[in-house]
Parts: structure tokens; C-alpha cells; sequence
């Protein structure tokens, strides 16, 4: 059986992303190549990230045994090709921290989906009767079980960048989609990411500042842009006002 520490998705036409053609522009196949020693290494953290220092570079080297000076290689990823990005000393890819995301919560919920089809019915009129040792085994089972869902606890917790200073969880912004619409939840990014940069403001939580007053900026905007334009009605005229302005355009005057 594959152990499920080593697996994740790889797109078939990852190699012709446009991203990745500036990188092999540089690095040629062997850059291409140490991209996806990285990634397999950051499948292998919890947080799916790396640190940004001497020994995740020695690292890279000695797995990949490469001739590309790492340290540089990392850095283009980030500044130059926007393969990855660098937050609080970590670096991690976001289409892949995605993916990611994705495969832990399908995990989660078929094996969700498993414990509640496959539960014994209670019989409270038989004893079960218990090998030696069950009791620690259980204890063993219940481990790993806690350690799973603090994993799956902390995979939730990691903040995406959405915008150039606007970041939040996956969840947040799930649930940002599912009340007001992809379409209006980019609109609130949008707008934050630029207050953000224009004045310099951080918050503990872009994703609280979004509904503290984002959203209702971005109604208020909608519902002016809305009101823009006011109908008017169309003026009647009697016979007797259609002979006289009629006649007035005939003399190249005015209608009164």
C-alpha cells in the first residue's frame, strides 16, 4: 500500500505554465526539476511550508544534488517567477497549499463518512469480552486519532494570500463566497488590499475587517453605481401643441 505521507496532485500541463517557462528560461530542466524536490519536501511538513534558511537550502542541495546555487534558485522563485511565496520566515506554494487544503477536508469527510456507516449497534444484552492488551491498543488508536485532528486543526488555521496584503484561512474565505458571491467576496479583497497599501493599516484579521466594514462599503458602492442614471418621462404633447411646434420648425423658431 502507498503510504499517503508522499502523495499529492501534479498537473500534466504544469511544464507549459507561464510561471514555470520563466523559470526554465533561467534554470533550464534542472530548475524544473528542483521545483518538485520542493514541493515533495513541503508535502512532508504539516504546515505544507519551509523555512527560509541555511539548512532548508543545505537540504535541498543534498537531496536533489544539484549544481544550482539554492539559496539564489529559491529567491527568483519568489521575486522573479511568483512561484512561491514568503511569509513570517516560511515559503510555501499557494496552488499547491490549496491543493492541499482540499485533499486534508475530502479526507476528512469520507473518513467522516466511514466512522458513520461503518458503527456497530449497541447491544446492551451481550458482554463483549476484551483480548489482553485491547485497552492499550485502543489508548494507541485514540493517539493518533487526536494527533490527526490537531493536524487537520492547524492545516485550517494557514492564512492564503488573496491579494498582495490581504490573507485569511481557506475557511474564511469559503465562508466570505458561500454568503455574498465569489464576485462581491473579490470586490471586499480588492478594496482592503488597496486601503491596506495605501495607508500603510494592518489588521489582526482581514477577514474580520472585511465584514466590520468592507462589505458595506462595497454595497454602498454597488447600490450608488445602481442609482446612477434616473429615468425620465417622456413629455406628451396634445394636437393642437404638435401644429404650433410643427409650424415653428417650418420658421427655424423655438416651441414655447
Amino acid at each position: 500500500m502507498v503510504k499517503e505521507t508522499y502523495y499529492f496532485s501534479h498537473d500534466s500541463n504544469a511544464i507549459t505554465d507561464t510561471k514555470i517557462l520563466n523559470m526554465r528560461s533561467d534554470y533550464g530542466l534542472e530548475g524544473y526539476g528542483l521545483y518538485w524536490v520542493i514541493l515533495e519536501m513541503m508535502r512532508n511538513e504539516k504546515s505544507y511550508m519551509l523555512t527560509l534558511d541555511k539548512n532548508t537550502y543545505r537540504a535541498v542541495k543534498t537531496l536533489s544534488n544539484t549544481t544550482i546555487d539554492v539559496e539564489k534558485y529559491i529567491d527568483d522563485c519568489i521575486n522573479d517567477y511568483q512561484l512561491f511565496i514568503s511569509e513570517n520566515d516560511n515559503f510555501y506554494s499557494k496552488s499547491f497549499l490549496e491543493r492541499m487544503l482540499e485533499y486534508e477536508s475530502r479526507r476528512i469527510k469520507n473518513r467522516q463518512n466511514g466512522q458513520l456507516g461503518g458503527r456497530p449497534k449497541n447491544n446492551p444484552d451481550k458482554t463483549e469480552i476484551k483480548p489482553t492488551g485491547f485497552k492499550n491498543e485502543t489508548q494507541k488508536n485514540q493517539s493518533k486519532r487526536n494527533e490527526k485532528k490537531t493536524k487537520e486543526s492547524k492545516v485550517k488555521e494557514i492564512k492564503i494570500h488573496y491579494a498582495d496584503l490581504v490573507s485569511m484561512t481557506n475557511v474564511e474565505y469559503e465562508k466570505l463566497v458561500n454568503t455574498y458571491g465569489k464576485s462581491f467576496a473579490d470586490k471586499c479583497i480588492y478594496v482592503l488590499d488597496n486601503y491596506k497599501g495605501s495607508c500603510g493599516k494592518r489588521y489582526e484579521s482581514d477577514y474580520r475587517a472585511i465584514l466590520s466594514w468592507v462589505v458595506d462599503k462595497v454595497k454602498a458602492s454597488s447600490e450608488k453605481s445602481n442609482n446612477k442614471f434616473t429615468a425620465y418621462e417622456q413629455r406628451q404633447y396634445d394636437d393642437k401643441q404638435l401644429q404650433k411646434l410643427y409650424a415653428n420648425s417650418q420658421t427655424g423658431g423655438a416651441y414655447n
